[in-house]
């Protein structure tokens, strides 16, 4: 169970067993960006590729590779390499030095852009927290409802709701109801859903600088379009 608590200008969630993950604002204008982006999303029962880049900039990059267990590089708004995120912090990876963005990674132009990967070679493997998928999802979704123009309200729908499909409808229909979209909202993993049946059944990612495609086992995937935390720390 997800527990979310404000500290002043910080979103504070907890799982049990775990230390808390703390979530800072983004800027008035750029929640409401993604706010569009995803509701638009969902009306059309199809998450856009690479909208895990979304969820990543909402909750913040060192704690989706704390939990998830991969690294985050970190692109500026040209789409050029900047850093790279692990559990306790970022740094410089040389090797990734003018490397460049997906292109499928959404709505990069002005803002920065964040992609998960696993380790490349010399680099440790990250363990992640011992988290659950279920947990995964509800820290992630409850980050980017805090960061929307529902703020905090969407978060307590969510969690009022038990989390999950119940949950994420109750949130959604806030969001469109705010956005003044009419359309019944449809839940993320129903969209998920869809999208798949549209296109391959497996979830890829495109490798900082490679060009290289990894398709990720049925055992990674997520109904966000996210990729699975690693079994973690026990």
């Amino acid at each position: 169970m997800t527990t979310a608590t404000t500290e002043g200008r910080s979103l504070v969630l907890t799982v049990e067993g775990l230390d808390p993950f703390r979530v800072e604002p983004l800027a008035a204008k750029r929640g409401r960006r993604l706010t569009e982006m995803f509701v638009e999303a969902i009306t059309e029962r199809m998450l856009p590729v690479g909208a895990e880049a979304i969820f990543i900039e909402c909750i913040g990059a060192m704690n989706y590779a704390r939990f998830a267990g991969m690294y985050v590089d970190e692109y500026d708004p040209a789409g050029v390499y900047a850093r790279t995120w692990d559990d306790e912090g970022s740094e410089i990876r040389e090797s990734l030095a003018g490397s460049t963005a997906p292109p499928e990674y959404p709505d990069g132009s002005g803002h920065v852009r964040f992609v998960a990967r696993e380790a490349l070679e010399g680099e440790p493997e990250l363990d992640g927290d011992a988290i659950r998928q279920e947990e995964a999802e509800s820290l992630t979704l409850c980050a980017f409802y805090w960061q929307t123009v529902v703020g905090m309200e969407a978060v307590r729908a969510f969690l009022d709701a038990g989390e999950g499909s119940h949950g994420s409808l109750k949130a959604l229909a806030l969001l469109q109801s705010r956005m003044g979209i009419s359309r019944p909202p449809t839940s993320h993993s129903s969209a998920s859903a869809s999208q798949t049946q549209q296109g391959d059944s497996s979830d890829t990612s495109t490798r900082s600088g490679g060009g290289t495609s990894v398709r990720l086992p049925a055992d990674r995937r997520s109904p966000l379009g996210m990729r699975r935390p690693s079994k973690g720390r026990r």
